[in-house]
């Protein structure tokens, strides 16, 4: 049985250039979200690379918070890891000991950036299931806020950090890792919880029309630019249909399928097919 996970994605096209102190908020909400620095269980791995292309790992982020603290918070990076690991499971069951991840990443050669962030299903069961479901919104909106994000989403799925495309661009065959500005005119599919920016919401026919026709449970705008539309109100309670009927309404949004593509290198996500 695939285990799913709670799972946060967004993607811009600004570098990580200056954004250290954001970028340690973010690890520092995680880490205290799940007490990685208090609880013995836990296990917290991190490793930034710098834009220099130096890389720095620790095993042990408890004894050396401050010190990859002011890493982050003094260096310009271009790929922050964050995982943390449950040492009371065994270690032959992967998905079952580690909690939660970050993935933050910009591309050497320019594109997007991606700012991804998931917690376990199990965990999340384990701990509250809405504490998790709001987190995760409320720093895509953080994220939203401080970035100039293109595309990003909330979803229920086997996403996990680290998984650049989703599982509707695997559909159409189309590359997760762009270097052109396509996420700005493209949505990257349909979730649970989707984050459209300018020319999605005008695509669609403006915010007064995408608040009366979408078929969502929540539309709320975040900041000047952005519009958050949430399927459901629990993450964990959205079914293949009203995936199929928030598809259907993202046509204007969505690449089409170009090409024939092999299903085995995506049945196991979450995806509505043509």
């Amino acid at each position: 049985m695939i285990e799913r996970n709670l799972f946060m994605s967004a993607a811009s096209y600004e570098s990580l250039e200056g954004k250290g102190e954001f970028l340690w908020y973010l690890v520092d909400s995680i880490v205290a979200s799940i007490g990685a620095l208090t609880n013995d269980k836990i296990e917290a791995q991190l490793q930034i690379e710098t834009s220099e292309g130096k890389v720095l790992t620790t095993l042990a982020l408890r004894k050396k918070v401050q010190k990859f603290k002011e890493l982050i918070l003094n260096n310009d990076l271009n790929i922050l890891a964050f995982t943390a690991i449950d040492t009371t499971k065994p270690l032959e069951m992967v998905s079952y000991t580690e909690l939660a991840d970050i993935y933050i990443y910009t591309p050497l050669s320019g594109g997007a950036s991606f700012y991804q962030i998931g917690f376990r299903e199990w965990y999340a069961l384990d701990f509250g299931v809405d504490r998790f479901q709001n987190l995760l919104v409320n720093l895509l909106f953080d994220v939203c806020r401080n970035i100039d994000v293109v595309a990003g989403f909330v979803t229920h799925d086997i996403y996990w950090p680290g998984l650049i495309v989703t599982a509707h661009e695997r559909h159409i065959g189309f590359p997760g890792l762009v270097k052109t500005a396509d996420y700005k005119d493209h949505f990257r599919g349909y979730f649970w919880g989707n984050l459209l920016s300018e020319n999605h919401v005008h695509a669609l026919g403006g915010i007064e029309n995408i608040v009366r026709n979408a078929p969502c449970y929540q539309v709320k705008e975040v900041g000047n630019r952005n519009v958050y539309l949430q399927l459901t109100e629990s993450i964990l309670d959205f079914s293949d249909e009203k995936l199929a009927r928030l598809k259907d309404y993202f046509k204007p949004i969505l690449r089409t399928k170009q090409k024939e593509t092999d299903p085995r290198g995506y049945d196991y996500l979450r995806y509505i097919p043509d």
